[in-house]
């Protein structure tokens, strides 16, 4: 699996010769921080559990967007994680 990630662009998922592109707006950015690794972090969780590009593409972009509505990398509360813990679950299904 590759990804490149071009930010606000957007980003592409390459995997046994498949492609997946995937851009979201951004609303309300307050900071970017931290936004790559979220990236990152769906990508990994897909990966292992095999989803889709489509699927990991989307979540892990939507996840990025989610942290750019913040100050700094880390939420101060974990209603962020709490949405998309409900939508890893149901990711895989």
């Amino acid at each position: 699996l590759m990804a490149v990630s071009e930010g606000a662009a957007g980003s592409t998922l390459i995997r046994d010769k498949k492609t997946d592109y995937y851009q979201i707006e951004a609303k309300e950015v307050i900071d970017t921080l931290g936004a790559g690794d979220a990236f990152a972090s769906i990508l990994c969780i897909g990966y292992l559990e095999n989803w889709n590009l489509g699927t990991i593409n989307q979540l892990a972009n939507e996840f990025a967007v989610e942290i750019c509505k913040i100050k700094g990398a880390l939420p101060g509360d974990d209603s962020v994680y709490d949405i998309f813990k409900s939508k890893i679950e149901n990711a895989g299904r």
